[in-house]
């Protein structure tokens, strides 16, 4: 997994909102993107919190990377971290 790091959310567009079932609770994220990178994460009073990104593979589409980015999401709560493509990196928080 890469390092976390944090993207300028200026430059992005808004993709949705994405819900996962996670031990009988859901977890929500917020999903943006940039020619680079899926960034997500919370919205808060005051700012958009970035739990963490995934690196787009210009070979794929984005539909493809999307694909890929929510299975890494499911797999990094379904089996914990370690189990995600270099692609996919996020913060301490999740």
């Amino acid at each position: 997994m890469r390092e976390w790091q944090h993207i300028d959310i200026q430059t992005l567009e808004y993709v949705g909102l994405i819900e996962l079932e996670n031990d009988q609770d859901f977890v929500n994220f917020e999903i943006y993107k940039n020619s680079g990178f899926i960034v997500f994460g919370s919205h808060t009073n005051a700012m958009f919190l970035q739990s963490g990104n995934f690196e787009i593979d210009d070979c794929f589409s984005f539909d493809e990377n999307l694909q890929e980015f929510i299975a890494d999401l499911e797999s990094y709560y379904s089996d914990g971290a370690g189990y995600q493509s270099e692609a996919f990196c996020c913060n301490d928080r999740m």
